[in-house]
Formats: C-alpha cells, structure tokens, sequence
C-alpha cells in the first residue's frame, strides 16, 4: 500500500569525512582576490562568481551537480501501513536545481540549491531548497541537506569524468516521530554496477 509522504520528507544527505570540516568561520581575501579562511567565527559567505579555493567559485562548485540523480531504492521492511508485505525495489530521482545563490562555509563549502525529490513508488514526492556541502575547492564530490518532516536520508553525488553523477545513500521515514522503514540507495544488488546515477551537467 503506497502512500504520499509529500512535505513529510527530510532528507539529509552527509558525509562523515565532509561535515568533520568546519562551517563557521571569518574570510579575508588574497591578493588574487581569492578568499582564505583563516577563522571559524562569524560565517563568512562569498558571493557565487567569487574564487574561494583553487579558482573555484560557488557557481561552479553547484553547478557540477545539476541535473536529475536517479539510483535503484530497497526497502528492508515492509510497506508502510501494510505489515508483513514486502516492498519492491524502486528508484529514488533528485533533481538539482542551481539558481545563482552565494555560498558560505570555512574549509568546506555551502551551497543553497532547490531540489525536487520522488521514488517511483509514490512513497515520496517532494521539493524544496536544499543545501550542497563539499570541500572547498573540490568539483567531484559533494554531499546534500535536505529536511522536511516525515522522513531521513545520508548519501552523497560523485562526479565522474564522464560526467555522470552517481547518487548513494539510504533513506528512513518518520512517522509520529518514531524511526519507521528504511531504504538504502543503490540497493546493494546493483551498488557498483553502474545502474545508479545519471548525466548532470557537462
């Protein structure tokens, strides 16, 4: 038994290795106008054409991971609301959206982005602003924030030279604040295989 979870999604995606670094922070900026950060106090943010690390702009960094992710979603329960029947596998889209907005951070990078997130089971269909999380300086990797009510998810985007993105993490929805069923992306039948992920942005 499906059902619409609609604005009851929160999906956050982390990387143990990538949030460890610190977000807040104080900026000054290089004689090449590219910005340095030297403290973590208060949030520095840089405008979306300025370099923060390595020439790399906010805009540049975002727009890396453009574009509609899909990978092969299990479930390891049963339907929610139906016990004891079996959940098909599915396949989870996030569609990344860039829009020009500034990014903050110190030794990582915060970008905000707009993301519309379903699985082809009707389980989950929602949007909203998000947030991509990635070293400052880095174009093949970044993580994704974000939260809604009814549900929790950590993955990643990995860029490959190719230029496809490959999407992984797992999900766990919430329902009256009690953890429910959880899905994890690719499923682990496909993980590595090449079925998840898709063309972002060239």
């Amino acid at each position: 038994m499906a059902r619409w979870f609609g604005s009851r999604l929160a999906i956050c995606v982390a990387s143990a290795s990538v949030v460890a670094g610190c977000f807040l922070g104080g900026q000054t900026g290089t004689a090449d106008g590219t910005a340095s950060t030297p403290s973590c106090e208060p949030p520095p943010r840089f405008p979306a054409n300025q370099p923060v690390a390595d020439g790399v702009t906010p805009a540049e960094f975002a727009r890396q991971f453009e574009g509609e992710h899909t990978a092969t979603l299990r479930w390891s329960g049963a339907t929610p609301g139906d016990a004891g029947a079996p959940i098909a596998d599915a396949v989870i889209t996030v569609d990344v959206v860039y829009e020009g907005g500034d990014g903050a951070g110190c030794g990582d990078l915060e970008v905000g982005v707009l993301v519309t997130i379903t699985t082809s089971d009707g389980l989950v269909h929602e949007s909203g602003p998000a947030t991509l999380i990635g070293h400052a300086g880095t174009l093949y990797f970044a993580t994704l924030t974000f939260r809604g009510a009814g549900a929790s998810v950590s993955g990643a985007l990995l860029r490959s030279g190719d230029g496809s993105v490959d999407l992984s993490g797992s999900l766990q929805l919430i329902a009256g604040n009690v953890p429910g069923d959880r899905a994890t992306f690719p499923a682990p039948s496909t993980a590595g295989s090449g079925s998840g992920g898709s063309s972002g942005t060239p």
